[in-house]
């Protein structure tokens, strides 16, 4: 019997010995009721049990399989359960490869959910309660040790009560920071693309349009809508041809990107200057190669580069090459030529009078002039000719045709015949001629620079000359211009450095047999040199215009020093001053000698002014308007080197004179040379005519100071009496103490 069935039956005996049926039915037949009672229970429970067994196997398969799920996964589980108020959640931690499970407070929980969350998350538990919404969705950050993560999460009420109220929530949960973070970075990306003022195009591995942003269209005029799926090559311009696109795409293709600049076509036709960077990117997960492009339009920024360029080295006025791109031209073209070329030569073109274009009809008519001669120019250029402005009136060629000393000799006479018909400028029919100087590669210089400054030098030359003509360079024309300059920048140093003085020759009056007063005259002690003679440098002083300054230094000094002697017992001396034909067309000559003479208190008769007659004969009219105003003063006004100017005798008789000096010239060869004496003797006539005074200088001996005694002169004036002396020997002159006072006594019948 089994087990079971024997243990039922121990049990069930007792029993059944106690029961109220021991009458009623035998007593085996309970026994056997109770036997198949027992069994049936037994039965029952050991079902239950595999039944039981069974269910928390499936469970724990369950269990399993959830965590297998969430351990795969980003996803967890929660599960709240509002009755004991605790929430339970179940995620995968991937660092230890398990599922963790973890029980905390609401309270707990809404401490790690980030403070601008909060009213977000309840708000979103609250309308899923209240039934406004189905499901409850909220995303949200939560601290999670020191970082802060963002999750969504999702779920119901999963339990109510009997009276509907909601006893559980659960769902699940995903941490989505880091789709959160390249979801970000791809709006910044695209924030950043649609923002762009460059355009942007994205193309795919067959170079077809997928997307491009706002400026895109600005730059090429196609939308996105109209540009999407159509191949790049739609923006080609003529300018390139087709393989140029080509080497761009294999360069691409080799090495995923390309940099530079390339012509298209924009949607109207018209072609821009694009700067193109093109990078090769890759998607993930089935590595889409896609290219992106950035596209600036550079056509405005290149035209002005070229216009700067151009400007840079181009005169803005006539539009030809100016003096830098030339020399760089030059240079280059010299680079490239030897000697057996032939000779290379350096045309300098300096226009004549210009400036009185410029003076007459006006800057901007002298700048059409400048114009037109250019164009001039440039039809006389062959091929290779290098043609530039040097500036103000200068032009320069370097014909590359002309290689020989006859060719050059040539070419300038060649440019100077194109002068030859006038310029129209502004109905005005303006003739200019050239004045050319030529220099010549490899004789006169090795480079640009030193050929263009012998031609300038040469230029000078041809002025010289004459105007409208050529000279070549000549070093030793050169080594006197350079002299000449040297010279005028050590006389400019002299002035700053007070190196002028004066010196005194008398003159002596032949009536009264006495100095009547001194001719003042500036001499230059150098330095090194000593005292320079005035002929070295008076032309330079009056060229530079230092003899203004200088001319009224020497008034200054010559009055001063008169003022001294008459306050020594000479009240009648005077000193006599030249005067430059500069001095007078300044125009306030008379002004400083007013001025002059009232400071030191002396009267007009104190000086005079000695003025050369082919200055006076220069500009007559002015020239006696200048002398009536000083004759005013008072003061005395004599025509130095008398007879050399072939002065007109109408405008002597007008001139407000008082003195005629004889020029050195004719008294030198007296009294041998009977002609000069008769010129003499001419000259006084006229003179006691018009009631003027006769000064004879250059009297060097005693047989010329007899003869023009003899004559009648009124003064003499020269070495043999006298020669030029310093201030501090001119005292013993005037107390006639001198070597030759009493010799002269004796000629003029006044010895005593």
């Amino acid at each position: 019997m089994p087990v079971g069935v024997v243990l039922a039956f121990a049990i069930s005996t007792p029993l059944a010995a106690q029961s109220g049926f021991v009458d009623v039915a035998p007593h085996w037949t309970i026994d056997v009721l109770l036997l198949v009672f027992a069994t049936l229970v037994i039965l029952r429970y050991r079902n239950r049990v595999r039944e039981l067994a069974a269910a928390q196997a499936a469970l724990k398969q369950r269990d399993e399989r959830l965590n297998l799920a969430l351990a795969a996964s980003s996803d967890g589980y929660w599960d709240f359960d509002l009755v004991k108020n605790l929430i339970y959640r179940s995620a995968a931690d991937l660092e230890e490869s398990l599922v963790v499970e973890r029980t905390l407070s609401p309270e707990e929980f809404r401490q790690r959910l980030h403070r601008d969350d909060r009213a977000k998350f309840e708000a979103a538990i609250a309308q899923h309660l209240g039934g406004q919404d189905r499901q409850i969705e909220v995303e949200f950050r939560l601290h999670s040790g020191e970082r802060m993560r963002w999750f969504v999460l999702r779920g119901a009420v999963v339990e109510r009560a009997a009276d509907g109220r909601p006893l559980r929530l659960a769902g699940t949960f995903r941490d989505v920071s880091d789709v959160r973070k390249a979801q970000r970075i791809s709006r910044i990306a695209e924030e950043v693309i649609e923002s762009m003022h460059e355009a942007v195009a994205v193309t795919n591995a067959s170079h077809e349009f997928v997307t491009v942003n706002p400026a895109f269209e600005s730059v090429t005029g196609f939308s996105a809508d109209e540009i999407a799926g159509q191949s790049n090559a739609l923006l080609n311009s003529d300018r390139h041809d087709l393989e140029h696109y080509r080497s761009v795409r294999r360069a691409l293709e080799a090495t995923g990107q390309w940099e530079g600049e390339l012509w298209q076509r924009r949607k109207n036709g018209e072609e821009r200057l694009l700067a193109l960077r093109t990078t090769r990117i890759v998607l993930a997960p089935d590595q889409e190669r896609l290219y992106v492009s950035v596209l600036s339009d550079i056509t405005e920024r290149r035209r002005n580069e070229h216009r700067l360029q151009r400007l840079a080295s181009h005169d803005p006025l006539t539009g030809v090459a100016n003096r830098n791109a030339f020399m760089l031209q030059l240079d280059a073209q010299i680079a490239g030529t030897s000697t057996a070329d032939g000779l290379l030569g350096v045309l300098l073109i300096d226009l004549d009078r210009l400036k009185h274009v410029n003076e007459t009809l006006g800057h901007d008519a002298g700048d059409e002039l400048l114009q037109a001669v250019s164009l001039r120019l440039e039809a006389c250029l062959s091929t290779g000719d290098l043609l530039a402005r040097l500036g103000s009136d200068e032009f320069v060629i370097a014909p590359v045709g002309a290689r020989s000393t006859e060719g050059l000799v040539w070419y300038a006479q060649f440019l100077i015949s194109a002068f030859h018909e006038p310029f129209s400028v502004r109905g005005h029919a303006i003739g200019v001629t050239p004045s050319i100087g030529i220099s010549v590669w490899p004789e006169h210089g090795s480079d640009a620079r030193h050929l263009v400054n012998a031609a300038d030098s040469a230029m000078y030359e041809s002025k010289s000359a004459g105007r409208n003509t050529f000279r070549f360079y000549s070093p030793a024309r050169d080594q006197a211009i350079r002299e000449r300059m040297e010279l005028e920048r050590r006389i400019r140093l002299a002035v700053e450095r007070n190196e002028f003085l004066l010196v005194y020759q008398p003159r002596y009056a032949v009536a009264s047999a006495r100095i009547t007063g001194f001719e003042a005259l500036l001499r230059w002690r150098h330095p090194e040199r000593g005292l320079v003679s005035p002929d070295e440098f008076v032309g330079i002083l009056e060229e530079t215009g230092l003899v203004v300054p200088i001319g009224r230094w020497v008034l200054s000094e010559a009055l001063a020093q008169v003022r001294e002697w008459r306050q020594r017992g000479h009240p009648d001396i005077s000193v006599s001053v030249n005067v430059s034909q500069r001095q007078l067309k300044e125009g306030t000559l008379h002004q400083f000698i007013a001025i002059l003479l009232n400071e030191l208190g002396l009267s007009g008769d104190a000086l005079e002014l000695e003025i050369t007659e082919s200055q006076l004969m220069d500009d007559p009219d002015d020239a006696i308007a200048q002398l009536k105003d000083l004759h005013r003063l008072g003061l005395r006004v004599a025509i130095d080197d008398f007879g050399t100017g072939y002065s007109s005798l109408a405008y002597l008789r007008k001139l407000p004179i008082d003195i005629l000096k004889i020029d050195r010239a004719f008294v030198c060869d007296l009294p041998v040379d009977a002609d000069s004496g008769v010129i003499i003797e001419t000259i006084l006539g006229m003179a006691r005519t018009l009631k003027l005074k006769v000064v004879a200088e250059g009297v060097e001996n005693e047989a010329q100071a007899r003869f023009l005694c003899n004559l009648g002169i009124d003064e003499i004036q020269g070495f043999w009496y006298s020669r030029p002396v310093l201030v501090e020997n001119a005292m013993a002159l005037l107390e006639g103490r001198g070597s030759r006072h009493a010799s002269l006594r004796a000629i003029s019948g006044n010895a005593p």
